[in-house]
């Protein structure tokens, strides 16, 4: 079955990468400080060594969160480098929307 939203806060990074959107292994830049990266994996997952321990975050906040210890909105704290420039990814849940109208 489909998912459908209307509801941009509904999409996922495994909605993404169902629709092709990034692929496994697409690098996420912090915005803070785009040398600290972190990786999607194909459950959609994000993929963040932090101090030599590697953890798995299901959702964007939640990574950002770990990486600066402040609450932050993942959305707009990671980037990915199209044509290279970083983009936020909270731009992707909105190619993800016109996809699916």
């Amino acid at each position: 079955m489909e998912a459908k939203t209307n509801d941009l806060t509904e999409i996922t990074l495994k909605m993404l990468l169902d629709e092709g959107i990034i692929e496994n292994g697409t690098v996420l830049y912090s915005d803070t400080n785009p040398t600290k990266t972190a990786k999607i994996n194909s459950d959609g997952f994000i993929d963040l060594k932090i101090d030599g321990s590697q953890k798995l975050y299901p959702f964007p906040s939640g990574a950002a969160r770990a990486l600066v210890n402040l609450s932050v909105n993942g959305w707009k704290f990671w980037k990915i480098k199209i044509n290279d420039e970083l983009k936020e990814i909270s731009e992707l849940r909105q190619i993800y929307k016109e996809r699916k109208k």
